[in-house]
């Protein structure tokens, strides 16, 4: 762990333990950024972290995002 932004594909615990996650905005397709794997699961969603346990954590399903970089491209100035 260390900073990667991951993607939420699934969460899998029980429905009524999924419940509270989802409705504080950790849910499917979610963008978030894990930040320590210790005694608990530290990850950033959006502006807030948030504290998971270890047995949780282990039944969310997640997947690498690949961060694009943008380019802006300005036309030329060349004129006729």
């Amino acid at each position: 762990m260390g900073g990667e932004a991951v993607r939420i594909k699934q969460l899998q615990p029980e429905p009524e333990v999924a419940h509270r996650p989802r409705e504080i905005g950790f849910g499917e397709e979610q963008l978030i950024r894990p930040l320590t794997a210790q005694a608990n699961v530290i990850c950033q969603v959006s502006n807030t972290r948030l504290a998971l346990s270890t047995l949780l954590s282990a039944q969310i399903l997640l997947e690498p995002v690949e961060e694009r970089i943008r380019v802006c491209v300005t036309p030329s100035s060349t004129g006729p």
